[in-house]
């Protein structure tokens, strides 16, 4: 089948929840992949047969592109398609939500055939305003009071503040020369505490019943052991790091663990993912040390937690412990802060954040 390559985002892994087949649709269930039934949001198509409890390699759809699907029924070329019984696909909707459009003809239950995946994508074949799409590749933009960055409320897409507890102004805010895609530097003086938090300005993004979500960047850090960092959804605040009340992603505390967490009203719930970030001792090392970090809000209970493309931590809101900070827009933000006695600037390097929600 071809143009099947044209894919742009490579596999994520995990446990089978159940005997999967190959060019199903699968979602997360108990951190791990079952199929996706009709009326269910699918996160992924499975790359081949995989047994119960054994590890499984699925596209994610968060891209678009072509991607073999299975068929329920006899489906025309052209078609919409929509979840169906065990990660099959239907023209028919069933209370799902469309996934794409079959590229090829599907003849028969079980036929196979490439399907122009859509479901969540900026640059499908066909305009998706079911979903919406915010994507920061930071290729352009400095600190100044322009149209990226500013210290300034409302006066740029994003709002930085800083915290210098030296007047030699060594904080940095830019696009980072020698960093080919686009990559943010943003770094802080190298007093106890000195922190830059950068947040986009407006609350954009709910973590609503019914509307699930991906949250994905890209990072590197200059020194893992002298610097704390936090980068997700949060409510707007000027200080993520210090008493923010609701928030959602991934944090280092001055050490290479990276752990996730979801807070709602300052109950927070941390784990580590039990994957590390190491040191990036210049920006030609960025491709060798950057680790890529998403989590999928399923529009029900659940966040899952990816550490590049892997899924490490299932949090379900339990209404006491564990709690999904679902009650608050939220919008994107990162800081970095120099942790007690590190007595040097830290840094860290951000390729892209790349969000997508159901409208």
């Amino acid at each position: 089948m071809s143009g099947l390559a044209i894919r742009n985002e490579g596999p994520i892994t995990g446990t089978a929840g159940e005997a999967l087949a190959a060019d199903r649709l699968v979602r997360i269930s108990a951190s791990t992949f079952v199929y996706c039934d009709a009326a269910q949001e699918p996160v992924g198509i499975t790359m081949d047969n995989y047994a119960s409890g054994a590890k499984a390699a699925i596209w994610p759809i968060n891209k678009s592109g072509l991607a073999k699907v299975t068929g329920s029924k006899s489906i025309s070329a052209g078609a919409a398609i929509y979840p169906a019984t065990d990660g099959k696909v239907s023209d028919a909707a069933g209370g799902g939500r469309r996934i794409g459009t079959l590229w090829e003809a599907i003849t028969a239950d079980g036929g196979k055939a490439a399907a122009m995946i859509n479901i969540f994508s900026g640059d499908a074949l066909l305009h998706d305003t079911s979903v919406i799409r915010f994507h920061e590749d930071f290729i352009t933009g400095c600190a100044e009071d322009g149209h990226k960055f500013s210290e300034s409320a409302d006066k740029a897409d994003w709002l930085k503040s800083s915290t210098d507890g030296d007047t030699d102004g060594g904080d940095v805010c830019k696009v980072a020369d020698d960093g080919p895609g686009g990559l943010l530097q943003l770094t802080c003086n190298d007093a106890d505490a000195d922190n830059e938090n950068v947040q986009l300005n407006g609350e954009s993004f709910k973590l609503a019943s019914g509307k699930p979500l991906w949250f994905e960047t890209k990072l590197a850090l200059l020194d893992v052991d002298k610097c704390d960092f936090f980068i997700g959804l949060a409510i707007a605040d000027v200080d993520i790091l210090g008493a923010v009340t609701d928030r959602v992603g991934f944090q280092n505390d001055h050490d290479g663990n990276i752990d996730c967490l979801t807070e709602q009203n300052n109950t927070e719930n941390n784990e580590d993912t039990t994957s590390d970030i190491g040191d990036c001792a210049a920006i030609a090392n960025f491709a060798a040390t950057a680790v890529k970090l998403g989590f999928y809000w399923d529009g029900v209970d659940s966040l899952n937690f990816f550490v590049d493309g892997v899924l490490k931590i299932t949090m379900t809101d339990n209404g006491t412990t564990i709690l999904v900070p679902d009650d608050e827009a939220l919008s994107p933000a990162f800081q970095i802060k120099t942790h007690t006695g590190a007595g040097a600037v830290q840094t860290a390097w951000i390729d892209y954040i790349d969000i997508v929600a159901v409208r």
